[in-house]
């Protein structure tokens, strides 16, 4: 009887939590906390980071996005490097549709071995560490953004954050939100893994 209760309970739980993630802001206001307001300002380089392929030959969806706001910071004229990270094909991909765009081909450079944030970090600094690139534009989702700036501080960068999205602004349909919930609880553990791994 007591188990039966407690189930009931539970999923009534279960249901108010998923109608007020729905239906309500909640999502939207513990978003804007992961997500740094845009501070774009002139730099000595642009880093896009990493968001997988959609297939072979083809990127997704959000890396296109970064992709392209990597460029249209390039060609204002904010920094004269810009570098692409993407493992696999990704780095290349995005670097041959910066070269079709008109991005000079030694402008560019690439990291794709990199398999985390960290990872990105670590070997984006040996890039431009020796060119005294140390000011960065730092490109990526803008619910990446917080744990994204604080590894590359901790790598030894002054970042200004330039957010390829404003998710967190934009989403109102109850499925978004949802979706939203997710990504802040994801990027939440995942901040307080780096925390406590002493990553940042």
């Amino acid at each position: 009887m007591r188990w039966n209760r407690l189930t009931r309970l539970l999923g009534l739980g279960v249901v108010i939590f998923l109608a007020g993630s729905a239906f309500t802001p909640v999502w939207n206001r513990a978003g804007q906390v992961l997500a740094p307001p845009a501070a774009i300002d002139s730099a000595e380089a642009i880093v896009v980071l990493a968001a997988g392929m959609s297939g072979v030959t083809s990127l997704g969806e959000e890396s296109q996005r970064r992709t392209f706001e990597g460029v249209r910071l390039y060609q204002r004229g904010l920094a004269p490097l810009i570098v692409f990270s993407g493992g696999g094909p990704e780095a290349e991909v995005r670097a041959r549709l910066a070269r079709d765009i008109g991005i000079p081909a030694d402008a560019i450079l690439l990291e794709s071995n990199a398999n985390t944030t960290r990872e990105e970090s670590r070997r984006i600094a040996r890039l431009l560490h020796p060119r005294r690139a140390l000011h960065i534009l730092l490109v990526t989702e803008s619910l990446h953004m917080l744990r994204a700036m604080r590894v590359f501080e901790a790598a030894g960068f002054q970042v200004s954050p330039a957010p390829s999205d404003v998710y967190p602004a934009e989403v109102f349909t109850p499925e978004d939100r949802l979706w939203l919930m997710t990504r802040v609880l994801q990027e939440s553990v995942a901040l307080i893994y780096y925390r406590m791994a002493g990553y940042i």
